[in-house]
């Protein structure tokens, strides 16, 4: 059974319309919960508006079509809605991952655009299945002869997924991905010399992909903004399919962080802002791969 703890991306999208529908009749979920319960008695807690809308609880048929007619919701609205609910129910895609990663994975998908900078890794949207194993394999020091197969399992489920989020740069409309990484990310060796060669040699071949930028810091540019983080990644949606325009996360050590204060969203978008600037053009970018790939090959 899937966990109706994790989101999916339908999930998502239903909760950021129904409280675009909320903010749009001007009410409080507090104001909601009152109303409902004087017209439809005990049902629609404050606790249960805000995890609907959040996308922590599947949500019937039923309650998204009280919903929308206590909004006032037009009837192309509704049924839209209603069938969102009916697909949010259906089996959620990234169960078995860590509801962090889940939520991050399900945001992706309705994302149109992501903006990410990498001071340790190549991202995850460009990864190759042997880099990401090694990566995997290599980040994983309580792995140990006695270690039991599960560990294994668990590496070959996230690859897998990494795999399918990437499917995203081909769709129809693609995924927009604009990815900076510091110079230390292209010159770590990674699963040796061949895994690193040839997976310099994708990065090189998807950066030419008409809505695919890539940038490269060089080293020789000092310390910087953002040098101290692991990572950080923005979000950017469609016009009526987010309640925000993007969302910030920020990787760490122990998991990724969700940027939730207007102020944080906006140091984190000027940080990447501010990378891009002292980052190599992407053609120069490219000049840098394939140098380093003749170093690894030795051609």
């Amino acid at each position: 059974m899937p966990d109706p703890t994790l989101p999916s991306p339908d999930r998502l999208r239903l909760g950021a319309e129904l409280r675009r529908l909320r903010e749009g009749a001007g009410k409080t979920i507090d104001q909601v919960s009152r109303d409902l319960l004087a017209q439809l008695g005990p049902g629609f807690s404050p606790t249960k508006l805000s995890r609907l809308e959040t996308g922590k609880r599947p949500a019937s048929q039923r309650d998204v079509r009280d919903l929308c007619l206590y909004y006032g919701a037009s009837a192309d609205e509704l049924d839209h809605l209603v069938e969102l609910a009916k697909a949010s129910r259906t089996e959620n895609r990234w169960q078995g991952l860590t509801e962090a990663y889940a939520e991050y994975m399900a945001l992706e998908q309705i994302a149109a655009s992501v903006r990410t900078f990498e001071s340790m890794l190549v991202p995850g949207l460009l990864q190759t299945a042997e880099y990401s194993r090694a990566v995997a394999v290599g980040n994983a020091f309580e792995q140990t002869a006695v270690a039991g197969a599960g560990e294994g399992a668990d590496i070959e489920i996230k690859i897998d997924v990494r795999l399918r989020r990437q499917q995203r740069l081909y769709a129809v409309p693609p995924l927009r991905l604009h990815a900076i990484v510091d110079e230390n990310v292209v010159r770590r060796s990674i699963g040796g010399a061949e895994v690193m060669a040839a997976q310099l040699r994708h990065m090189e071949k998807i950066s030419r992909l008409p809505n695919v930028v890539l940038q490269v810091i060089p080293v020789s540019r000092g310390a910087y903004p953002g040098l101290g983080s692991e990572g950080l990644s923005i979000l950017d949606f469609a016009p009526g399919r987010h309640t925000q325009d993007y969302v910030c996360c920020l990787e760490g050590i122990i998991g990724a962080v969700w940027a939730e204060r207007e102020a944080e969203r906006v140091r984190v978008s000027r940080v990447f802002q501010y990378v891009e600037q002292l980052a190599l053009t992407p053609s120069e970018t490219r000049d840098v791969l394939e140098s380093i790939i003749r170093e690894l090959t030795g051609s």
